[in-house]
């Protein structure tokens, strides 16, 4: 990374730092949670339905944006981009067996939250 040096008008170096934390207040920290919560994509779940239980029925995962879908195959060796979850789901179900899509709801991802911090200041 090249910088310019203030007092010589010329291109420095800068070696690189450690990322700087900023810590924010309790209200802050709401409001940007609930901002981000209203922003983020959706999860659904494409799911096999076979007549016997296998352990891992969901073929692939994805996300749906405002304006289109990502889809990512369990395995990996499938994804992409579709208009809808509807268009996904259309793809996925020529494997053959029957395809269902499940939307996992915030309840479902409460789990997947981190806990909250404290920020413990220090007097000046």
């Amino acid at each position: 990374m090249t910088a310019d040096d203030q007092p010589m008008g010329r291109p420095g170096r800068i070696a690189p730092t450690t990322p700087t934390r900023i810590v924010v207040g309790q209200g802050l920290a709401g409001m940007l949670e609930a901002f981000v919560s209203r922003l983020a994509p959706r999860l659904f779940a494409l799911v096999e339905i076979t007549p016997e239980r296998r352990q891992d029925p969901v073929v692939a995962w994805g996300l749906q944006f405002d304006d289109h879908v990502h889809v990512v195959s369990c395995d990996g060796q499938l994804r992409g981009s579709f208009s809808s979850p509807d268009r996904a789901l259309w793809l996925f179900s020529y494997r053959g067996t029957a395809v269902r899509l499940v939307w996992c709801t915030p309840a479902d991802r409460g789990h997947h939250r981190l806990p909250r911090r404290r920020t413990i200041r220090r007097p000046h």
